[in-house]
């Protein structure tokens, strides 16, 4: 469990929350699947490829849907274990030749990675790779959720590989359903309803802030422990709480939040807030 320190009502209540790095965590595991897939894929299906979709493209997006897809139950870090991604039509027919071999090497690549960070899946990951005729070429969309194992996973489970003790999914989602959220400036109220929650000025954050005072990547708010706790992100400008600058902190029901002056509240439970006043 984080460990805090006691803080007068409406102040910030300080923890020691240690965050994953964000940036290198997939090198080793990386690595090894580049060199895996430089094995399997030689002579005219590597020329081929050229210009196109990568494999090693694929790698990383799934790297980052496992990150923001990650939750913390029974003090377990839980990976998301079932994932589909989905590419352009010309993208999947250049695939298909070794489809099902890049889907297995997939999965060795996300089980390295689950190593690397220390966490776990509730039941053995797996993958497929589906066409999606809205998509560009080049262009991937991955789909990264917690799902119970079908009784043909339990029993083909590898007992050298470790997974978590039998968690039901609808326990690990309902820390997710307070109802937590940020209300903006503009009274616009954004839920926390995923287990990581990215901030900045960047589009590919959860919550995009046009303005310049934002890091592009400024801010984290990530459930731990069945609480909220928001991280800055070496920004350039800084996180405060309660006008307290932060790196990382427990966030309590009525702080006050300000990325590089871009100001904001947390609510553990809005809804039931203005259901009662």
């Amino acid at each position: 469990m984080p460990s805090t320190t006691a803080s007068p009502r409406g102040t910030a209540a300080f923890v020691s929350c240690h965050l994953l790095p964000t940036k290198g965590f997939a090198v080793n595991a990386l690595k090894r699947f580049e060199d895996i897939i430089e094995g399997m894929i030689e002579g005219s299906t590597a020329n081929v490829l050229a210009g196109h979709l990568q494999p090693v493209e694929v790698a990383k997006k799934l790297a980052r849907a496992l990150d923001h897809g990650q939750t913390i139950a029974a003090d377990k870090l839980l990976l998301p274990n079932d994932y589909t991604v989905e590419i352009s039509p010309d993208d999947y027919a250049i695939f298909a030749p070794f489809r099902q071999s890049l889907e297995r090497e997939l999965v060795a690549y996300l089980r390295g990675l689950a190593n690397e960070r220390g966490g776990q899946f509730i039941a053995p990951p797996r993958l497929k790779i589906v066409e999606n005729g809205r998509l560009r070429a080049r262009r991937v969309y991955v789909i990264a959720t917690l799902a119970d194992p079908g009784q043909d996973q339990v029993q083909a489970t590898n007992p050298s590989v470790e997974f978590t003790a039998p968690l039901p999914v609808s326990e690990v989602r309902t820390a997710l359903r307070s109802n937590a959220c940020l209300v903006l400036s503009d009274d616009r109220a954004i839920a926390l309803d995923k287990p990581v929650i990215s901030l900045g000025r960047s589009l590919d954050n959860d919550i995009v802030l046009d303005d310049g005072r934002v890091s592009r990547h400024h801010a984290q708010i990530r459930l731990l422990h069945n609480r909220f706790c928001l991280y800055d992100l070496d920004s350039a400008n800084g996180t405060t709480v309660n006008g307290q600058p932060v790196s990382d902190v427990v966030l309590r029901d009525g702080d006050r939040i300000s990325l590089g002056g871009v100001n904001m509240t947390f609510h553990a439970g809005w809804q039931e807030t203005k259901r009662g006043a």
